[in-house]
């Protein structure tokens, strides 16, 4: 059977690839934009080392490990992955794929990716839980996910930015407001205005009654926030507004480490409508129908970084939804 299991949108795991065939190891390759290759069997017959080896672009890693049956790991497998992930980490949080391959998919492989999402900013626990539901039968070794949820931890949260993304008219700016309700904030001008609040949490933006977030600052400010992100010592940065929902911006935030996730607060386009209308008389139906295009097709192309957020409920219901993914990270 030719399957590959995939936990993110670049980050995949299989069985050996001796039972699969070229073609679809190739398309596999190219969907998941395949960087490194990790080949965890002991046994080298099925490594496909000469496969991997031929194919330009790949970076191909051979580590064979053991499942061990009196202790949870070896102490020295696990330096040997943990240097690997070093090397590896930095692509990795540029957006190039990782394929992880033991000899049923099913341990060794996880142990690796596990180990990968952790040194990214996951904890241990949702690390497992990530894999165990990609792939019913994950960790069918216990003594590997023992010892992953009794001693591995993140040993720096990486500083991430939440961007929420939505239809005109699906209630972001109001349920941001609202999500940030009662906290004390300031508005820094320079070099861009921007809102810092008590708890240390950065708004891009400042709020203002229609047009607030993003929206409010002016037409080229991409490049300035930027240059400004890496020099910003906040753990969480969110954003909201079309002026920065896009491609470029969110590539330019994974690319400079830091963890993205997109608020997507989906509504339908019916009620998107009709709470525009209600706003007043005048809109302008090409641009609503573009921002909606836009959206759709953020939604499409960043998969494994969103959390969908019901907004056809309450406003209150909506905030709180948000509050719970600005910060569960």
């Amino acid at each position: 059977m030719q399957q590959v299991w995939w936990a993110k949108r670049n980050l995949i795991f299989s069985q050996r690839t001796t039972v699969f065939d070229t073609g679809f190891k190739q398309a596999t390759v190219t969907r998941g934009n395949i960087r490194h290759v990790v080949v965890l069997m002991a046994n080298d017959k099925h490594a496909d080392a000469e496969f991997w080896s031929s194919q330009s672009g790949i970076e191909y890693h051979r580590l064979p490990i053991s499942e061990p049956t009196t202790v949870d790991v070896y102490p020295d497998d696990i330096r040997k992955l943990k240097k690997l992930i070093k090397q590896i980490s930095t692509d990795y949080a540029k957006g190039a794929g990782v394929w992880s391959i033991c000899y049923g998919g099913r341990n060794r492989s996880n142990l690796f990716l596990a180990l990968l999402l952790i040194e990214s900013g996951f904890s241990s626990k949702d690390a497992v839980a990530l894999l165990k539901h990609t792939r019913k039968g994950s960790f069918q070794n216990k003594r590997f996910e023992k010892y992953l949820l009794e001693n591995e931890q993140p040993t720096i949260m990486k500083p991430s930015l939440l961007y929420v993304i939505g239809y005109p008219g699906s209630g972001k700016t109001t349920s941001v407001r609202s999500a940030l309700k009662g906290l004390e904030g300031r508005v820094e001008d320079a070099p861009f205005k921007h809102t810092v609040y008590a708890d240390g949490t950065v708004q891009l933006g400042y709020e203002r009654e229609v047009y607030g977030g993003t929206d409010g600052l002016s037409f080229n400010v991409q490049p300035k926030v930027i240059a400004w992100l890496p020099q910003c010592t906040a753990s969480l940065v969110i954003g909201e507004g079309d002026r920065l929902a896009n491609n470029s911006f969110f590539r330019a935030v994974q690319e400079q480490g830091r963890w993205l996730k997109l608020a997507h607060i989906k509504v339908s386009e019916l009620v998107a409508l009709r709470r525009i209308m209600q706003r007043g008389p005048t809109f302008d139906p090409a641009w609503i129908r573009g921002r909606m295009t836009k959206v759709d097709n953020l939604v499409a192309q960043w998969g494994d970084t969103i959390v969908t957020i019901d907004g056809s409920k309450s406003i209150e219901a909506t905030a709180e939804a948000l509050t719970g993914a600005i910060y569960d990270k």
